[in-house]
């Protein structure tokens, strides 16, 4: 071609580049500008979802995923927070009272919220949902049940070393598991679903005095595994737990690090666990559950951010279970399946009435040290057990009685002035404005002063008593010896419960956690309580209840 020829095409062809440049390089341009500096995300929707503690960090990791695969352009469309569902009293009330507090719990100018407003719940159980609805008010906007989202057993996990020994257990009926390892331990029913569903079994079993005598820990499954884990390896090793098989693989893995326990992973000297299944214990069926708040039903954006969630959940589900399809089931009340008592709320109701109407009665003196040390700014104790103090309310029976009064140095003399006397569950609220302090200030009574100044009892009772530790040290070089001699005194009193909140500790003649007798019929215990007050209580309570 010659370049006569050549130069026309030559100067089409740039002509051509040259419209293209300036009709599509803004967008180029403007392409690579959203490559290089990308705009400010927007604020995320944000969706809250509660479910039962030790299935916390499971949902968190979920929910990171999803959230990671819902962006638009890089930016989340979404932030789920996953937060402990409160104890399923207080879940029924929440949801009753628009989730906070039941107004006799606290005081008439401020009602404590339960948390944030969750638009979402993955209880343990179709069952558990079927008895919360049960227990709501016609009033209320039913939660609506969705789709399983995981699944998972109970099963009796054990140290690894008595586990390989007694692997041959494995699959037998339940009671022949107990009779030969002894009644496992199982969480509060109050307090934890699994729990409830593990006294279920234990029932059904035929062991219902070993469900109600084996109720352990400040209530949850991570609280019952907490308490356990931190005793001599001995122990741990001959112990047995009724809790969800995925409970078991966590800790293997990673140890404890929630509610206020901090346990390493099992390592050489500290044994490990190994489950032991039963068909006689129930399967897990994880429902997710849409909580109907008033705003959340005018709100679509809320209601399609749950609905996307439980749809991912189904596809990539919890505890490795079967990955589903997507799409809500056309049912609004949960209905028994394969779970066994999981999964029946009329199973659930009559095993939750069973158990408090086995588990033994209480009459405890409880007692605040209400010296200045226990109000002091930098970490008042005293308000800190004021606002926990409603956390026993889920485990105390109709006929439980409690007194509570206060004690500390007046003169040269120990007062406890004006104990409540004995109160039901239902006077919680009363109570808890009575955790105060005198004004002005006042030093550290004696426990054994103060034992000698209760009131008499018809029936014998224990004591409770709640301190930073200063009055131990009022004692004497000896404070175990004058308190068992003042409890002597008394033989009604069959047991003495030593909570040390804060920075104290346990004197050295009572060693944390370590049993004493004292007197004929009489024991004691001094417990160093960790930085959670309100397992810490609820762990007390139930110490009492064994004695």
């Amino acid at each position: 071609m010659s370049r006569k020829a050549a130069f026309p095409i030559a100067a089409l062809w740039v002509a051509v580049m040259l419209y293209g440049a300036i009709v599509y390089a803004p967008q180029g341009v403007a392409a690579l500008h959203r490559l290089v500096w990308p705009p400010p995300c927007g604020a995320a929707l944000q969706l809250t979802v509660i479910t039962a503690p030790e299935n916390i960090s499971a949902v968190r990791k979920k929910a990171t995923e999803f959230t990671r695969t819902a962006s638009v352009d890089g930016c989340p469309k979404y932030q789920i927070l996953v937060s402990p569902t409160p104890p399923i009293t207080e879940l029924i009330r929440g949801l009753d009272n628009d989730w906070r507090q039941d107004s006799a719990l606290v005081s008439d100018t401020h009602q404590s919220a339960l948390g944030l407003y969750p638009n979402a719940w993955i209880a343990d159980s179709t069952g558990e949902v079927g008895y919360v609805r049960g227990k709501l008010t016609e009033s209320v906007l039913p939660p609506v049940l969705g789709r399983s989202v995981g699944s998972d057993r109970l099963v009796v996990a054990m140290g690894a070393h008595e586990a390989d020994e007694l692997r041959l257990f494995s699959g037998l009926a339940l009671r022949d598991v107990t009779a030969r390892l002894g009644p496992p331990l199982h969480p509060l029913p109050g307090i934890s679903t699994a729990g409830l569903i593990a006294a279920a079994d234990l029932m059904a079993a035929g062991e219902a005095d070993a469900a109600a005598n084996t109720a352990r820990g400040g209530g949850s499954v991570i609280g019952l595994m907490c308490e356990v884990a931190r005793t001599r390896d001995d122990e741990w090793g001959r112990t047995a737990l009724l809790i969800p098989k995925h409970a078991v693989i966590d800790y293997n893995r990673s140890g404890l690090d929630q509610e206020g326990c901090k346990v390493p992973r099992p390592r050489a000297g500290k044994l490990d666990l190994r489950p032991l299944s039963s068909p006689d214990l129930s399967t897990l069926d994880y429902p997710f559950v849409t909580i109907n708040w008033t705003d959340t039903v005018k709100n679509p954006e809320l209601r399609r951010a749950a609905g996307e969630f439980e749809c991912w959940l189904v596809a990539h589900p919890l505890f490795d279970a079967t990955p589903g399809t997507c799409g809500r089931p056309d049912k609004s009340v949960p209905e028994p399946s394969r779970g066994g008592r999981a999964t029946d709320a009329d199973a659930l109701t009559t095993a939750y009435t069973d158990f408090e109407n086995k588990v033994p009665r209480i009459v405890t003196e409880m007692v605040l040290d209400v010296s200045g040390s226990m109000s002091r700014q930098s970490a008042d104790l005293l308000a800190r057990t004021r606002k926990a103090f409603p956390a026993i309310g889920p485990i105390l029976n109709e006929d439980d009685r409690i007194s509570l009064g206060r004690f500390y140095k007046k003169g040269d003399t120990t007062d406890l002035p004006n104990p409540s006397g004995n109160q039901s569950r239902t006077q919680l609220p009363q109570l808890a404005q009575r955790i105060a302090a005198p004004a002005p200030r006042l030093p550290d009574g004696r426990i054994s002063e103060m034992i000698g100044l209760l009131d008499d009892h018809e029936d014998s009772f224990t004591v409770a008593v709640i301190t930073d530790g200063g009055p131990l040290g009022r004692e004497g070089r000896t404070p175990e010896k004058a308190i068992a001699e003042a409890i002597a005194e008394n033989p009604k009193i069959h047991g003495l419960y030593i909570l040390v909140i804060g920075e104290g500790a346990c004197p050295r003649g009572l060693p944390d956690r370590q049993e004493r007798r004292a007197g004929q019929a009489g024991r004691m215990v001094c417990v160093k309580s960790g930085p959670d007050v309100e397992n810490a209580l609820r762990t007390m309570i139930t110490h009492l209840r064994k004695w």
